[in-house]
């Protein structure tokens, strides 16, 4: 019928219906070698309850890779587009090679101890089977990455672009960057001759404020060069002034998109409470708890090491970051008002493995001629000798 069969067997002549059934289940104390080796699991204790253990794992397994790749697929989703867009229009990306190092080490190294550490439940049972030819991305899960990229690309543009029109800045800042750092007089004639040229101003604290509001309100845009030219807005003064906080606004809530979106990432299956276990999980939460540390301690502290603004963040602007970062949370619930039908379709066409030909995969493990172990399986069935292979059950794995 083209369903997913087990087949459980502990001797010699089990062996060909052990290797052509989806996943063939050996005895291994009364079993014989050559059932094992045919066997894709060996029951070690020949206790059939070991089975349902074997299934519960082998779908958390499952459940842990597409939660992994859900995560990491979104995060490089929006960070190619981000920095393909920003080279098309300012010439240069808005997150610096330092910045992507930090995200990759989120992404693949802490991004998969947390969700790839997810522990069985016995809730797992209770979900169909899934098809022979599913894909490994669902519907649903198509719906989370393309909808939770484009709230993080639309934050992102928006702070890249405007960020100097609402990102509020401390009011002490003209000192803190300029009046009580550079001490040296020829670099403070430089920087007086940088914005005399290159922004036609004397006020050194325009190297700090935007001109919008009333001039001593908004952070500094953070863009290397003006929309679509060769002007230079930023860059002439980092080398003097040192890293936009702009820009460390932008990678401070980038960051934080991504630790709130290991949260949505737990759930690949449309559950509106992402929630639900969360505290289960200890690896989870060392991970959560411990990017999120590092990540203020590179904001604050790291200064050119990782490319941040001289003292960090203010509160109002670590507001902003933290409270940007959590919006994927709410995104998220916004996300299942989407029918899932929307998006690619992963198709649901059967096979019947009795009637196709072998692939390779098969062909390697030895499964060389279909239609010859369909002639002996049946040779064996009239014969009597099937006697473990006749014990086929309809696997739920």
């Amino acid at each position: 019928e083209g369903k997913v069969v087990a087949v459980t067997g502990d001797g010699t002549n089990d062996a060909p219906a052990l290797k052509k059934a989806d996943v063939g289940f050996a005895m291994g104390i009364a079993g014989k070698d050559v059932a094992k080796e045919a066997a894709d699991i060996v029951l070690l204790d020949d206790n059939f309850s070991s089975v349902i253990v074997a299934i519960k794992y082998g779908r958390s397994t499952y459940d842990n890779v597409r939660r992994f790749l859900q995560f990491q697929m979104t995060v490089n989703v929006v960070a190619v587009l981000t920095a393909f867009i920003a080279a098309l229009v300012l010439r240069s990306a808005p997150l610096t090679a330092t910045h992507l190092l930090w995200l990759n080490l989120i992404m693949d190294t802490l991004g998969s101890l947390a969700l790839a550490s997810e522990n069985p439940t016995d809730d797992l049972l209770l979900r169909a089977p899934h098809a022979r030819d599913e894909f490994l991305i669902s519907r649903i899960m198509w719906r989370n990455i393309l909808g939770q990229a484009l709230y993080q690309m639309g934050v992102t543009m928006v702070i890249v672009t405007t960020g100097e029109m609402w990102i509020p800045e401390d009011p002490n800042a003209c000192d803190h960057f300029i009046n009580d750092r550079i001490t040296d007089p020829n670099r403070l004639a430089e920087l007086q001759e940088v914005m005399v040229e290159n922004f036609g101003t004397t006020d050194l604290c325009r190297a700090v404020f935007s001109e919008y509001g009333n001039g001593r309100e908004f952070v500094r845009s953070g863009r290397d060069f003006a929309y679509f030219s060769d002007r230079s807005e930023y860059r002439v003064l980092e080398s003097l002034v040192g890293p936009s906080r702009h820009m460390t606004v932008l990678f401070n809530t980038f960051v934080f998109m991504q630790v709130f979106n290991l949260v949505n990432a737990r759930k690949i299956h449309g559950e509106w409470n992402v929630f639900k276990g969360v505290l289960r999980n200890p690896y989870w939460m060392y991970v959560f708890v411990g990017v999120s540390g590092m990540q203020a301690i590179i904001v604050q502290f790291s200064f050119r090491f990782l490319n941040c603004s001289y003292g960090g963040l203010t509160a109002a602007q670590w507001g902003i970051c933290i409270a940007l970062g959590a919006g994927v949370l709410v995104w998220q619930f916004l996300l299942h008002l989407l029918p899932a039908s929307l998006f690619p379709s992963t198709g649901k066409k059967e096979v019947d493995p009795a009637t196709v030909p072998p692939t390779l995969s098969e062909v390697l493990r030895g499964y060389t001629s279909t239609e010859r172990l369909v002639r002996r399986m049946s040779s064996l069935s009239q014969s009597g000798e099937g006697r473990g292979g006749n014990a086929a059950l309809r696997s739920h794995g």
